[in-house]
């Protein structure tokens, strides 16, 4: 086995709270994803799971998921972040030939609990949770950081906002479509000082799911497949206290690995399309950067003028955004990049779309990164 294919994909997503229970928006996404790819649960070997108990409230959730999502008396595997990690991991499974056909699936009914307060208890409960320290604190703090120290504007930032949306309007799946300008952004409410709540990607329900297959299954299925040209992942320290928050060393780590698999040398001109896990608007800047897609010190150029220096699209169905579903965020960051390359993403393909990389982290400050990047 050198070769692992995309032979299906599914997204969904609502701003507004569901009425399906988690485990139902397993099933919807897993049936769609199971009948792009032209195929029924019956030629499955595995099902990858990418959740968060907290997010969802309930312990060890994958035991309402994969039963719904079809997976009944057969090999399961759970990943505890991401669903892009998940698919990693089942990307893997196929290249060792233990599986030929493999279901990822990733759910997010954030509408359920208090997403942030949830996470303050993934913390040392005796030295850093009495802090009050949240998700969110952690990633204003980081992208305060990158922004002092890049000498990035208010407006700047803003603009950025409106680009999102703008880009997300013309996505189907997007759950914020709203249109926004920059006065709007600028005299909107703090959500953690100094970044304004449209600074943040807004939470939403949705759920992803990606059917990967060998190369002899994909071939024949006789479907053109999109290949699985290279991944990557990498782990920084936990603690906050004695790091750069400015810097993403994992993502770095984690490009690198997944470049090298995919042959790029030269990312800007070899990558047609990135989706960015963009929890504040200043995170795709600062992954952008860290993913070697624009020079290091361009920034203020890329940022006033992104059309006009040499780079991927990024982020054109408006990225998180345009709605967070929790875990599913990342693997619907795939399912956006197999759809770029497919020729298949609607009103916002990216016009001679060949290479796609999708990107997802987690963590305090995203000290956790994953990279896979697809191609026809």
């Amino acid at each position: 086995m050198d070769k692992v294919a995309i032979i299906g994909t599914a997204q969904w997503a609502s701003a507004q709270p569901t009425s399906h229970a988690f485990y139902e928006l397993a099933t919807i996404v897993a049936e769609q994803a199971l009948h792009n790819a032209g195929i029924d649960r019956g030629a499955v070997d595995a099902w990858f799971m990418g959740e968060y108990d907290l997010s969802v409230g309930r312990t060890a959730s994958h035991m309402y998921t994969v039963p719904a999502a079809g997976g009944f008396y057969q090999d399961e595997i759970r990943i505890h972040d991401d669903g892009l990690f998940a698919a990693v991991q089942a990307f893997l499974g196929i290249l060792s030939g233990e599986y030929e056909v493999v279901l990822v699936v990733s759910t997010g009914v954030t509408s359920e609990t208090c997403q942030d307060r949830l996470s303050t208890y993934s913390l040392d409960p005796f030295f850093v949770r009495p802090l009050g320290l949240t998700e969110a604190i952690a990633n204003a703090m980081q992208a305060h950081s990158y922004r002092i120290r890049h000498n990035i504007t208010n407006i700047e930032g803003a603009q950025r906002v409106v680009k999102s949306r703008t880009q997300a309007q013309l996505n189907a799946n997007a759950s914020v479509w709203a249109p926004i300008t920059v006065s709007e952004v600028l005299n909107a409410p703090y959500a953690v000082y100094p970044l304004r709540s449209p600074e943040f990607a807004p939470y939403c329900d949705g759920a992803c799911a990606v059917v990967m297959a060998s190369e002899p299954v994909a071939r024949r299925l006789g479907r053109p497949p999109i290949w699985i040209r290279g991944i990557g992942w990498a782990n920084d320290t936990y603690h906050l206290g004695d790091k750069d928050l400015a810097h993403l060393p994992a993502l770095e780590k984690a490009a690198e690995m997944a470049y090298h698999m995919a042959d790029i040398t030269d990312p800007p001109r070899q990558v047609d399309v990135a989706e960015l896990y963009d929890v504040t608007v200043y995170h795709e800047i600062m992954a952008s950067e860290a993913l070697g897609l624009f020079e290091k010190g361009a920034m203020h150029q890329w940022l006033q003028e992104p059309l006009s220096t040499p780079g991927p699209a990024i982020n054109p169905s408006g990225g998180l955004i345009g709605g967070r579903p929790a875990a599913a965020a990342g693997l619907i960051r795939l399912a956006e990049s197999v759809g770029q390359v497919m020729g298949r993403a609607g009103r916002h393909q990216v016009d001679g779309a060949r290479t796609a990389m999708a990107q997802s982290m987690s963590g305090w400050g995203n000290q956790r990164a994953a990279v896979m990047i697809v191609g026809r």
